[in-house]
């Protein structure tokens, strides 16, 4: 431990620390604010709140920004406490350290951190991120200065749509669940390079599911992890649950010791992962509870294999749509795991029978159309010879899973403690310089890579990663390719069959019952209501099934505020009242049992929404009443008025749930003519969600009196709901009325979809009915480029070019345009040479690509 920053803690408690204000602690020169962290020079005593009130403090009593461009610089060796969290609110914040010395202790990259307030409380977060982030050579601590971890689920938060989030040289460490989680935000660009993740170990143990290093629970444009390091990681490194997103890429990257998989995302789409370095993956090994559809049915086949994920839900899309890569990497696991387990404990492969059962594999010469491919995967059968490592965690890695099996807690400690001077831990010091080396000179491992390079994170190979940078484009292409032609499949359209023109003695039936929404990984329900006067101090009643699981905590969110009670986890934990672990119960929220967002519970007059988001998930909701002051009901909401997506609809009793709780029962000889959009001229194929519980059934489908395929129903006695895709048809653009005939079944909705296959690589950007933005051309220019874009539907358009730190540089475009396709000419003339962005804004509609002027 450095008896620098001993001696600054021990002398806190003594100081009482003046608040400076910004302007007296940063330095500004242009758009760079470098913030001071000591109260003098020289002295090591930290200013607590000098990164937040900087941050916090430059903006203008009408909300907005006084620099909407400012970086703030952070010193190394800079220690930046915070006892409240940093909020932007719809700006970008930059936060930019000097670049570390690993020669010197004291040259580590600027600390980040919460700690407590003088009243002893703390808060729960270092950052609620509703807008574009940049961080750059910075060290964040999950703990605070206590070294408590559980009271902070999720410290870094992010809460923005169609941001930009961009991580680069960062070092995560220490947290119960993940640093940075995407909650509630969607859209967004999340990237991260160069970074590592330290000990995301729960303190104290009590699971075996803590520990994440990306935490994501919501549908995104695009994840990109490269060249970054993951050491003691206690469940996942990359957690995508609840959403999915349009893009991943997960490229050389050095994993140790994995508790679980490296992926919890179960609805890929496009994917690529390559040239990672794995050791001691799924060292926990597959227990009896993770297997077994009697003691977790919820979990059974879907957790098997070290990555894994599942099927497709039918809103995303068709499996067959899927791109997915896993190439090039290698993987260790140690004997001491080998040996530990028993009959009831199954060690791991890459992937298992399930996994590979959803895809039909890629074969140049036998299956040009295959959409998976998985090559080059290695298990080694020697240690790679690093240049540092440490294995004396590994009895504590074996006894923590069989005491978390046996229920036995808090079981054993296996995080490494790197901040000990004499008996005390510093919970406040960062590990610098680094001591671990996952550098080798193995020969097989060295050139085993797609690009020829070594596998793993190539910061540990200097000279090969600057031979990585400068020809990204080409190897990145590289591990694309090695998927074939590339299918395009997208949703053009949908349609519920009871919303359609129905004949023959077809019928539309509603489902009769109980209706409740089920979370599982995924779940979100929403309600818009009216209030004829203002409702202050409410009493709001939630009712909740457990469903046989541990009390659990979700989001609740009113008018947009998070409720959170007293379980420190960031969210609204269902424990107080004790509810039952089983059947129907009712939780009670009023302002004194929450600890965060009280005041929402005042409600205004007019429009409110009352929302309930996936967490922990495994729980069933029904709907919530709303009562005032004196206890009269104000207003009741239940599933039906609800908007929902991403867990599962039921109706307790029924055989079945269709989609919206109708469908039409196709009688003798029904039919159903669905007005369908296609947006261009194409092929297309049709994908049909019914139920069938007698025998199998045709069903006939035409485009007004023009036959286009026609589709076998297979039946299925269990009555549940099933979907079959068509084979494929050609239709010119525009909207078509598309007639479904058939009997002996019900049809519950329609999926329009349009089919694409593109020799080659396209480009990421495109997205549904031809929202598109192009890679510019030329790519490196001086001083002129070309950026071709289109327009599915009249929008408000705005083309703008950041610089690297995320800056907006220029606005090329800023007003309404019509639907179509168009070519904007930048100049750069007046721009340094150097890397830039640009991003396009439409609708919903947002990306954004990089470009590189060269003078």
């Amino acid at each position: 431990m450095k008896s620098k920053y001993f001696f600054t803690i021990a002398m806190l408690s003594a100081l009482v620390l003046f608040l400076y204000s910004p302007v007296s602690k940063a330095q500004i020169d242009g758009h760079n604010y470098t913030i001071q962290w000591e109260t003098s020079p020289g002295s090591g005593i930290v200013m607590k709140n000098a990164l937040y009130n900087t941050v916090m403090g430059d903006t203008n009593t009408d909300g907005s920004r006084r620099d909407p461009d400012v970086v703030y610089r952070l010193l190394k060796g800079g220690v930046y406490w915070n006892t409240e969290h940093i909020q932007n609110n719809g700006w970008a914040l930059r936060l930019v350290g000097e670049t570390p010395d690993p020669a010197d202790e004291f040259g580590f990259p600027a600390l980040i951190q919460i700690v407590l307030r003088d009243d002893q409380s703390a808060d729960s977060h270092i950052l609620l991120g509703y807008g574009d982030v940049y961080m750059k050579n910075v060290y964040i601590i999950g703990a605070d200065d206590r070294g408590v971890q559980a009271s902070y689920y999720q410290p870094m938060e992010f809460e923005s749509n169609n941001a930009r989030c961009v991580f680069d040289s960062v070092i995560f460490e220490r947290s119960n669940f993940a640093i940075t989680a995407w909650q509630g935000a969607k859209n967004d660009e999340i990237i991260f390079t160069n970074c590592k993740w330290y000990n995301l170990v729960e303190r104290p143990i009590t699971q075996q599911w803590t520990g994440r290093g990306v935490s994501i629970w919501a549908d995104q444009d695009s994840v990109i992890i490269e060249n970054c390091t993951f050491d003691n990681v206690g469940f996942t490194v990359l957690q995508i649950e609840g959403g999915a997103a349009n893009y991943v890429r997960f490229n050389h990257n050095t994993i140790i010791n994995l508790g679980r998989s490296i992926t919890s995302a179960p609805w890929l789409r496009e994917a690529y992962f390559a040239n990672n370095l794995i050791v001691n993956p799924f060292f926990d090994g597959e227990g009896y509870v993770d297997y077994n559809p009697v003691g977790n049915p919820s979990r059974y086949n879907y957790v098997t294999g070290f990555f894994n994920f599942s099927t497709l839900p039918a809103t995303y899309g068709t499996d067959a749509g899927r791109r997915i890569v896993f190439a090039n990497s290698a993987a260790y696991l140690a004997q001491t795991f080998k040996s530990a387990w028993d009959d009831t404990v199954r060690i791991q492969p890459y992937t298992n029978a399930t996994t590979d059962s959803f895809f039909t594999f890629y074969d140049a010469s036998t299956n040009p159309e295959g959409q998976m491919k998985i090559q080059d995967t290695l298990w080694l059968s020697t240690f790679p010879n690093f240049g540092k490592y440490d294995t004396t965690n590994y009895d504590n890695m074996v006894n923590f899973i069989k005491d978390i099996r046996a229920g036995i807690t808090p079981a054993p400690q296996w995080m490494q403690d790197l901040y000990i001077q004499g008996s005390d831990t510093i919970w406040t010091s960062p590990q610098w310089p680094i001591i671990q080396d996952f550098s080798y000179t193995d020969a097989g491992l060295m050139t085993a890579g797609t690009d020829g390079l070594p596998l793993g994170d190539l910061n540990w190979f200097p000279d090969q990663h600057s031979q990585f940078e400068s020809n990204k484009d080409q190897y990145i292409n590289g591990i694309k390719n090695l998927g074939g032609q590339q299918h395009v499949q997208v949703i053009a359209d949908e349609g519920e069959a009871e919303g359609g023109t129905l004949g023959g003695d077809a019928s539309a039936q509603n489902v009769q019952g109980f209706v409740y929404y089920r979370f599982e990984t995924a779940g979100d329900i929403l309600w818009n209501f009216n209030l004829a006067s203002a409702v202050p101090n409410c009493k709001l009643v939630v009712y909740t099934n457990l469903t046989n699981q541990n009390p659990r905590g979700e989001n609740i969110y009113v008018n947009g505020t998070n409720l959170q009670n007293n379980s420190g986890f960031g969210e609204y934990h269902f424990t107080s009242p004790p509810l039952a672990i089983t059947g129907w119960d009712s939780v009670i929220i009023i302002k004194d049992s929450l600890i965060s967002g009280a005041d929402a519970l005042d409600l205004p007059a007019g429009a409110n929404t009352l929302e309930i988001k996936k967490s922990w998930g495994y729980q069933n909701f029904s709907g919530a009443n709303i009562y005032d002051a004196s206890g009269n009901l104000v207003k009741s909401v239940r599933i039906p008025e609800a908007t929902y997506s991403g867990g599962i609809l039921t109706v307790e009793g029924a055989v079945w749930t269709p989609s919206g709780l109708r469908y039409v029962n196709m009688g003798t000889a029904g039919t159903v003519s669905l007005d369908l959009t296609a947006p261009n001229a194409t092929n297309y194929f049709v994908n049909l969600f019914y139920q069938n519980t007698g025998s199998d059934q045709t069903v006939q489908v035409s485009d007004g009196s023009t036959p286009l395929t026609s589709l076998t129903l297979t039946a299925n006695i269990d009555s549940s709901r099933q979907s079959k895709s068509s084979n494929r048809f050609s239709l010119s653009a525009g909207t078509h009325s598309l007639t479904f005939s058939g009997a002996g079944f019900n049809l519950d909705f329609v999926q329009l979809i349009k089919d694409s296959v593109v020799s080659g690589i396209i480009d990421r950007g495109i997205q549904p009915i031809s929202y598109a933005l192009s890679q510019n051309y030329p790519n490196p220019f001086n001083p002129s480029t070309k950026i071709n874009f289109s327009i599915a539907k009249p929008s408000i358009v705005k083309l703008i070019v950041y610089d690297i730190l995320g800056r907006k540089v220029a606005t090329l475009i800023n007003n309404q345009m019509n639907t179509g396709s168009y070519i904007y000419t930048f100049n750069a003339g007046r721009f340094a040479s150097g890397v830039y962005f640009y991003s396009i804004e439409a609708g919903d509609f947002r990306v954004t690509k990089k470009m590189m002027l060269l003078k």
